[in-house]
């Protein structure tokens, strides 16, 4: 096996999701053992599952056939925690020189590549656990694309092999308000805000007891000015946008973030939206839903690959990606399955 060699000291952030294992709604043709064995046994049939080098994740088309494989790899297992590798499969399109010239000048021609981007994946199958960390990486897009090839690939191997066994991944999720979310974000997980956008409807097309002018006495004048510009050249909305540095002065970034939140709290209408996007987290919609995301250095994940070593740190203290799953599971007592928040 591949062993992760270069020292990086690179930060990896993890988007964490509830495993349910139960029962399918429709019974099996040729079930292998009864609804009871397979719920009292699932830890162990889903331990099964990452014995090999590698796991059977396909790509299905609309009729159920598998159109293709992912390239994917178990890197490591131990205690009941597994480290996988799951590579996307994209294409891409490269211009080199032919062999060839055109009047003297030379040719180019068009080369499609397959390339195998992929993000890590952490599974917690110890005892009375059950839950899953998915990296955020751009090779995927958004984690629940990950979390969509796991648990549809799961359930058909369940079937195939005739267990009868449903698999359900949910993101863990809990309510939020805006300046509390963002002081948590940019403080304790260090986070930064790349941009606040806001949208001021007109207010002529909103009830009249929803409009800025009659909900406060001092309104902001900035805004006043961009009502009266909008009532003028009669536009349905304006879309208002600030873009931050890195090294912006937090403390104004919030403020403008509490005075705008105030602003749809008391008109209570979907006509205003509020979104501040994080460098880390992603893209926060005002006093959403927001989901369990934890950072994880680079270094846990070599650590775990490479025989499953324990970091040392000052006074004899170990720490490795077990003890990252152990804080995990303790900070996210916050959140809920997303099926109940």
């Amino acid at each position: 096996m591949a062993k992760i060699t270069e020292e990086t000291n690179g930060v990896n952030q993890f988007v964490i999701y509830d495993i349910e294992l139960s029962t399918p709604d429709q019974q099996l043709l040729h079930p292998v053992m009864s609804n009871e064995q397979a719920l009292a046994n699932a830890k162990q049939i889903l331990e099964g599952c990452f014995m090999g080098k590698k796991l059977l994740l396909h790509k299905f088309n609309k009729d159920a056939t598998i159109d293709f494989s992912y390239p994917n790899d178990v890197l490591s297992v131990h205690n009941g925690v597994y480290l996988l590798r799951i590579n996307n499969k994209k294409y891409k399109t490269l211009v080199r020189p032919a062999d060839t010239t055109t009047n003297g000048v030379q040719d180019y021609t068009e080369v499609s590549e397959i390339t195998n981007p992929y993000c890590y994946v952490v599974v917690d199958n110890r005892d009375n656990i059950c839950q899953v960390a998915i990296q955020k990486k751009s090779s995927w897009g958004d984690p629940g694309t990950v979390r969509n090839v796991l648990m549809v690939n799961f359930n058909y191997q369940f079937q195939q092999q005739g267990i009868p066994l449903h698999m359900e991944i949910s993101p863990k999720m809990r309510r939020s308000e805006i300046e509390e979310f963002c002081a948590k974000q940019c403080g304790e997980n260090g986070d930064h805000i790349k941009q606040i956008s806001f949208v001021l409807p007109n207010q002529k097309n909103i009830p009249f007891n929803q409009r800025i002018s009659n909900m406060f006495k001092t309104p902001d004048e900035y805004m006043l000015e961009l009502i009266r510009i909008m009532e003028i050249t009669h536009a349905a909305k304006t879309f208002i946008k600030w873009v931050y540095k890195e090294d912006a002065d937090m403390q104004g970034v919030d403020t403008v973030a509490r005075q705008l939140a105030t602003v749809l709290r008391v008109c209570r209408t979907t006509s205003y939206q509020l979104v501040v996007k994080f460098r880390d987290y992603g893209t926060y919609k005002c006093d959403d839903r927001v989901r369990a995301i934890f950072p994880m250095e680079e270094k846990l994940i070599r650590a775990f690959w490479n025989n499953w070593e324990e970091l040392q740190f000052n006074q004899g203290e170990k720490y490795g990606l077990i003890a990252w799953c152990n804080q995990v599971l303790k900070k996210s007592e916050i959140y809920v399955n997303a099926k109940y928040c």
